[in-house]
């Protein structure tokens, strides 16, 4: 019994005598400007980069984007596009450019990928005269959720969560 009493003590006084606490490290460098789990990302695309379709007769450009994630597309992310003629006003696709004929921007994703398409009334073959700018925005189904008033079809609303995250 006395060596089991002796065992027990010192088991306490080993246990008791380890400390964990110590002085707090230096700091980490400071981290770059954004949202993890938001990410933009700016496209310049020159008139001569879009290919015709002619099945669904519309213009179209295929980018590589890897924010475009299995996480975006499995669970309930979203993928956001706006363009722009002059870099100044953006809009978000998809979007119509009224006249005759009247132009519509829209797009589709898939993995690492991102298609924004760009078709005209009269169904002709019509690629941008200028260089069209886009801005792909992803945002993970947590960030959604944790900016719930936010509308994610207005550029400045978007822009201001992104902080400037790869985004011009």
């Amino acid at each position: 019994m006395k060596k089991i009493v002796i065992a027990l003590f010192a088991a306490a006084l080993f246990i008791t005598s380890c400390s964990k606490t110590g002085p707090t490290g230096p700091s980490g460098p400071a981290g770059a400007n954004g949202n993890a789990n938001v990410h933009g990302t700016y496209y310049s695309i020159d008139p001569a980069n879009w290919d015709w379709d002619p099945v669904n007769n519309l213009n179209y450009v295929t980018i590589t984007n890897n924010n475009i994630s299995s996480n975006i597309i499995d669970s309930g992310g979203t993928v956001n596009v706006f363009i722009t003629g002059d870099n100044i006003t953006w809009y978000a696709c998809p979007y119509t450019i009224e006249g005759n004929p009247s132009v519509n921007y829209s797009f589709a994703y898939s993995l690492n990928t991102i298609q924004i398409n760009r078709s005209n009334s009269n169904q002709a073959n019509i690629p941008p005269t200028i260089t069209i700018y886009a801005k792909v925005v992803t945002i993970t189904a947590s960030q959604r959720k944790a900016y719930p008033a936010t509308n994610w079809q207005d550029y400045n609303q978007v822009m201001a969560i992104t902080m400037g995250d790869n985004v011009k």
